[in-house]
């Protein structure tokens, strides 16, 4: 069996869709086709947005000098590109905290949501 057949196989025994070999291989398509790092990047950003079926998604960055998260994407509902957390402030400062990933089915239920994004866009999380 080749490489490719024992992936195929792998991801076959796991139960585990090939999304991830076929967001790799758009990704190399899009770089072929001449697209920028940041394109190709905030593409596949939104690509387990549209996978879990979720209404939003956004990316927060440290920006170290100023001690802050700023979100340099976001897809979905208001744009808030731009707008910046304390590091651990709401679902993104938790995240960055922790160290860790997770999924959130009602933002603005979880313990960890900071209303300082829906005051300044006026937008009413769900």
């Amino acid at each position: 069996m080749g490489v490719e057949e024992q992936i195929h196989a792998d991801n076959a025994a796991s139960g585990h869709p090939e999304d991830g070999i076929q967001l790799i291989s758009e990704m190399m398509r899009q770089f072929g086709r001449g697209a920028s790092q940041n394109q190709v990047t905030f593409w596949a950003i939104g690509q387990p947005r549209r996978l879990v079926g979720a209404s939003d998604a956004s990316l927060f960055l440290a920006d170290s000098n100023k001690g802050r998260l700023v979100c340099v994407h976001c897809e979905g509902g208001a744009d808030i590109t731009g707008v910046e957390l304390g590091i651990e402030e709401g679902v993104a400062g938790h995240v960055f905290h922790n160290d860790v990933a997770i999924i959130v089915s009602r933002a603005s239920q979880n313990r960890h949501h900071h209303k300082k994004i829906d005051n300044i866009t006026g937008f009413t999380t769900q």
